[in-house]
């Protein structure tokens, strides 16, 4: 239980010096986080912009067989886990510590993604392994509850947040973002990287109905 996130987990493991399979929730996370770590690093997981060729169990297996490779690193998507652990074995359970990010995502979204409950299976049968999230769950399975836990937290100041209580929040989203830009052109503030404003909302479709309350001038600033 990290608590907070950014705070360098994944980073660790990926710098151990110890074989690692690190299960990301979404292809995004895994592809992102493989593309930004040092050489010797191989994702596993559906195409992406970063990763457009789809790795074979041959080429996972080879990467597992190369001598000159000494710290294993194998970012995969939590749907080609099972991919993974057929193409090396069941050796992988022994030589490899399997890390499972964001474990919170797997209970919440198994009931549509029942590979991410087969990944829970998998965990178990790992001789090293660990649990990782900032928000951590109860959870159903009793045998999840055996394992011991670990919390971290951080020294410093919290953030301040602001807390607004609202019925229309697609409303009160998109008046808060004119607001922002109003400020900024009265002010005379360029606009620039540090100057974005950045909203986090769990709806695409309602992302996309605070951008149709916005004029067109500040639609054009808007990006998903």
């Amino acid at each position: 239980d990290k608590r907070a996130t950014g705070i360098g987990a994944t980073y660790m493991e990926l710098n151990s010096e110890r074989n690692s399979i690190i299960v990301e929730p979404t292809k995004a996370i895994a592809s992102t986080k493989a593309d930004k770590t040092p050489t010797n690093t191989i994702y596993v997981g559906s195409p992406t912009s970063l990763h457009p060729t789809p790795i074979t169990k041959a080429e996972i297996k080879a990467y597992h067989n190369n001598e000159a490779v000494l710290n294993k690193k194998i970012i995969v998507v939590a749907d080609s886990l099972g991919k993974v652990i057929e193409a090396i074995g069941d050796d992988v359970y022994d030589n490899y510590f399997l890390m499972i990010d964001e474990v919170d995502s797997f209970q919440t979204e198994s009931s549509y993604r029942p590979n991410l409950e087969k990944c829970i299976d998998y965990y178990f049968r790992f001789t090293d392994r660990a649990l990782v999230s900032a928000t951590m769950l109860d959870f159903t399975n009793p045998a999840i509850q055996d394992e011991p836990l670990i919390t971290i937290t951080q020294e410093g100041d919290k953030q301040r947040i602001s807390l607004v209580e609202t019925n229309h929040s697609v409303v009160y989203a998109a008046k808060r973002i004119t607001q922002f830009r109003k400020k900024q052109e009265e002010s005379k503030i360029k606009v620039g990287k540090k100057d974005r404003l950045v909203v986090a909302f769990n709806s695409v479709t309602k992302i996309m109905q605070v951008i149709g309350l916005l004029s067109t001038e500040n639609k054009k600033e808007c990006a998903v």
